[in-house]
């Protein structure tokens, strides 16, 4: 398959939208190479990155991100109290992380995880008990599935939490990674929790929507031996000591609770959201052969890790592997990396799926160009796998490369086609009408053409390009 010309008009286009617009930069579609946007925003002045958008990377435009309805911005919360986490929007089936935004006085932005592996829904809720939090600080929830931190959904405008600051910890910091096989310290200053110098800490896990306590124990202000003034209201020191080594998963909540008889156990005042690591459930083997492994060195992607091979079909030899690489992105949110995606099958290798949050020159990456010849890649069998090890890249970069290949057999896109009424995705329905075999099938336009009226009708437009393909 041949890359499309650009032609001496489209280039005067370019420069008078890149005049007109002033804003710096511009991203040029292709079919099988990707150019960076040209800058992205400092997190730290409180916007998010996103990845280069183009061929192959897999940036999810706004309509298709999980959307927040509530909180959505303007409320006034209080420490203590519980409120509904709604959205709206997810049709993966990867359980999904919430997480609260902080931005402070000087616009640096925060945040952690409040919970995570809750069930995925397309349209939920979660009951969150709000924390201890600073009240000169304002908020936003974030809610993204697991894998899939680029359909992430936030409160559309800040919030704020009132109730006064009880507790300010030293370390670990909010999703630290630590060494389960040993000891957790834990280290900080809190006020008005205390009884008798001590309060309660529990740590645990979500599984199937129940929590899972994986260990108690409780922190003393009593550091010296000598006793603490507790009973002031003055932030005192503490220190707590936590056994996660019986823990069978690779992130936990720290839970704080107040020592009296006024607070019950089931809401705590402060919540610590860690990774762990130091064992097989926390560090996954990696196998890769010579091919993938040099394919991959030959991107000369900045600091990568590990070849990851999540499917390996020998009988087909076939291999869709994965690899990380870069800067520690949103680290309070979970510090996520760019990654890349990729299919080697027979003699040949290619990406389909770039999410690049570092800005490096990913034009020159070689795309996995499908064709007719490609038959296991476009049976159920080879889907339900994809789907079963990674709904994400199943859903938001291997159906959208192939509903845009022109090469890709009829029946598979006629597929795709079908299966929007399931789930609300017009990027995919996009990239139907994009693909110079689709234009000229009526059967295909006339599914599109009828696609059902969701909440917000996010299919209004692509029926509409669809009616006026079939005229």
């Amino acid at each position: 398959m041949k890359n499309p010309q650009k032609g001496f008009a489209n280039i005067i286009l370019i420069v008078v939208i890149v005049a007109i617009v002033a804003v710096g930069g511009y991203f040029v579609l292709s079919k099988k190479s990707t150019t960076p946007t040209p800058s992205q925003q400092n997190p730290e002045a409180g916007v998010t990155k996103e990845p280069n958008q183009g061929q192959g990377a897999s940036f999810v435009p706004e309509q298709d991100r999980i959307q927040i309805t509530s909180p959505k911005g303007g409320e006034k919360l209080e420490v203590g109290k519980t409120y509904d986490v709604r959205w709206t929007n997810y049709s993966g089936k990867e359980p999904l992380t919430i997480a609260l935004q902080t931005t402070a006085p000087d616009n640096k932005v925060s945040a952690k995880i409040v919970t995570s592996n809750v069930p995925a829904v397309s349209t939920g809720s979660y009951k969150w008990t709000v924390t201890s939090e600073s009240s000169e600080d304002k908020y936003k929830i974030e809610v993204y599935p697991a894998g899939g931190r680029e359909l992430v959904g936030r409160s559309k405008d800040f919030f704020t939490i009132s109730g006064g600051l009880l507790i300010t910890i030293t370390s670990p910091k909010p999703n630290d990674r630590v060494n389960l096989t040993q000891p957790v310290t834990i280290t900080g200053k809190a006020r008005n929790v205390f009884g008798e110098g001590e309060f309660d800490i529990s740590a645990s896990y979500l599984l199937d929507n129940q929590k899972k306590v994986v260990a108690r124990t409780l922190a003393t202000c009593n550091i010296t031996g000598n006793g603490c003034d507790w009973t002031s209201g003055n932030f005192v020191d503490f220190k707590s000591t936590l056994d996660l080594s019986s823990s069978p998963v690779c992130y936990v909540s720290v839970e704080f609770y107040k020592r009296d008889d006024k607070t019950p156990q089931t809401q705590p005042f402060y919540v610590l959201p860690l990774y762990l690591f130091g064992n097989e459930n926390c560090q996954p083997l990696v196998k890769s052969d010579d091919s993938v492994d040099t394919f991959v060195k030959n991107a000369n992607f900045p600091k990568s890790s590990g070849v990851n091979v999540f499917i390996n079909v020998p009988a087909q030899d076939l291999k869709v592997f994965k690899v990380s690489y870069g800067e520690p992105q949103d680290c309070p949110s979970g510090c996520f990396f760019s990654n890349a995606t990729g299919i080697k099958y027979g003699n040949k290798i290619g990406w389909i799926s770039i999410n690049d949050y570092d800005q490096i020159n990913v034009s020159k990456l070689i795309m996995y160009d499908f064709a007719v010849s490609d038959t296991y890649l476009y049976t159920d069998e080879f889907s339900q796998l994809l789907k079963s090890k990674d709904d994400w890249v199943y859903q938001n970069a291997f159906l959208p490369e192939l509903a845009k290949d022109k090469d890709v057999p009829r029946n598979v896109l006629l597929k795709i086609a079908n299966g929007l009424s399931s789930y609300i995705q017009p990027s995919l329905a996009n990239n139907l009408l994009e693909n110079s075999a689709v234009k000229n099938d009526r059967e295909i336009l006339t599914i599109i053409a009828n696609l059902p009226v969701f909440s917000g009708d996010a299919y209004s437009e692509v029926r509409a390009k669809a009616r006026a393909l079939l005229k």
